[in-house]
């Protein structure tokens, strides 16, 4: 019970930690060096030592070149002026009065074609900006955007996105990209479809009477726009599906790190199309510089984060809390865990990397016994990354605050109701679904 205890602890100081701001890349090995003393453990030390550093190296090695391509195509997508091309042309397509919709399909549409997450706000904010701006919609709205474009149905619910939380579980369950897709397309029509309309009701709320304007965005002269708009992100789509399904069946390694070589060449191929579609002078020495330097801060953070489960996983005192989350139907324990853990970790991808290590062999033997389909619970877990990551010790918020300039009190009320709340409910509703066999 004291160990049980100390743990709490730890995980109440860490949450203390994140959300004033300190670096978890630090902090994380001394609360979890700081909880094996206290809790008995230090004898054990070197055992828990080489968890940690085992979990993180592995992390970080299989995933620094998806991290690094990913941030690259939101580099190139924002200097070549892409971003901006695709948001004039949804707006073109949909019209003005739909501007709303257009911004929250361009970040989709990112999102879905490999651009990591905690890029693409850096991507589309000047866009949304500059639109919002025109139409007198209020800024606090961009997190608006961002949360139903992205932060709910893209990276949860819709399968075949390109975001490392759809690729964690593939490690332990040996699913693909496209796993629990029935699942996954009806959650990600509710969680949109559910969105947009509160996203439109809160913003009607705020300007009854948006000032008229014929253009949102001035367009870009046709010297700077970049040719065949959707192709690099259909190049990344559809290479991926290709090689993944087709190009690499017969290669003898594992369904995962097959995962990873498909996307990982599908990105190479999308980003030099993008580069031989530009119209724009890129500084090619530049972008590759800056967006290593943006990858290492995220993908230390999440390898820290892995390597906390691992050594989690270890200690005796959670023995009792693991064997009662695997007494359940993993359909339920399981993203429970998962939900539990992004919610302490602050993030969607720590959520994942400490579940799975911490629940370790016994989750693969309880699936196997009750003939659950890994499938499904592969959709269900990243769904359950997305439900309560995003509470105020949520990293990627405090960027996106940073960024726009404002604070928790303009943004959360409605961040809270489209990433925890409506999230939640679209967890339950895919739990019940497959519960009763319905997907």
């Amino acid at each position: 019970m004291f160990g049980f205890i100390i743990f709490i602890l730890g995980l109440m100081i860490l949450m203390v930690l994140i959300y004033t701001g300190h670096s978890l890349i630090i902090w994380v090995p001394v609360v979890l060096f700081g909880m094996l003393v206290l809790s008995g453990e230090g004898r054990g030390l070197l055992v828990y030592a080489k968890a940690y550093l085992s979990g993180m190296a592995t992390f970080i090695t299989t995933n620094a070149l998806l991290f690094y391509l990913g941030v690259l195509m939101g580099a190139y997508t924002a200097q070549s002026g892409l971003a901006r091309a695709l948001a004039e042309q949804l707006i073109a397509w949909l019209g003005t009065k739909r501007t709303v919709l257009a911004l929250v399909l361009l970040v989709s549409v990112l999102t879905f074609g490999g651009i990591s997450g905690f890029v693409v706000i850096f991507t589309v904010y000047p866009v949304i900006d500059q639109a919002f701006y025109r139409l007198g919609i209020p800024k606090r709205f961009v997190f608006g955007i961002i949360a139903v474009g992205m932060a709910s149905h893209m990276i949860g619910a819709m399968p075949g996105t390109l975001q490392i939380q759809n690729i964690i579980p593939t490690a332990t369950l040996h699913t693909d990209l496209y796993a629990g897709w029935r699942l996954g397309l009806i959650m990600s029509a509710y969680l949109f479809i559910s969105g947009q309309s509160y996203l439109q009701w809160r913003i009607r709320q705020s300007t009854p009477q948006p000032d008229a304007v014929e253009t949102v965005l001035p367009p870009q002269p046709a010297s700077e726009r970049p040719r065949g708009l959707f192709l690099p992100l259909g190049v990344i789509l559809v290479g991926n599906f290709l090689v993944s399904r087709y190009g690499m069946v017969h290669v003898p390694i594992a369904t995962a790190s097959r995962t990873l070589y498909a996307l990982n060449i599908a990105l190479v191929l999308g980003i030099l199309t993008l580069i031989i579609l530009s119209r724009k002078p890129l500084d090619h020495i530049d972008i590759l510089k800056a967006s290593a330097k943006t990858t290492l801060k995220p993908l230390l953070f999440v390898g820290t984060t892995v390597g906390f489960g691992s050594a989690l996983s270890l200690l005796p005192a959670l023995a009792g809390t693991q064997q009662t989350l695997l007494a359940m139907n993993p359909l339920v324990g399981l993203p429970l865990t998962v939900a539990v853990f992004a919610g302490i970790s602050g993030s969607a991808t720590g959520g994942l990397s400490i579940a799975y290590p911490f629940l370790g062999e016994g989750l693969l033997l309880k699936i196997d016994s009750m003939g659950v389909a890994p499938e499904v619970l592969h959709r269900l877990s990243v769904m359950a990354s997305v439900t309560l990551d995003t509470l105020p010790t949520n990293g990627t918020t405090m960027t996106m605050l940073k960024v726009t300039g404002l604070d928790y009190r303009a943004i959360y009320r409605d961040y809270f109701v489209l990433t925890v709340l409506n999230t939640s409910i679209a967890l339950m509703l895919a739990i019940t679904l497959a519960w009763f066999g319905v997907v």
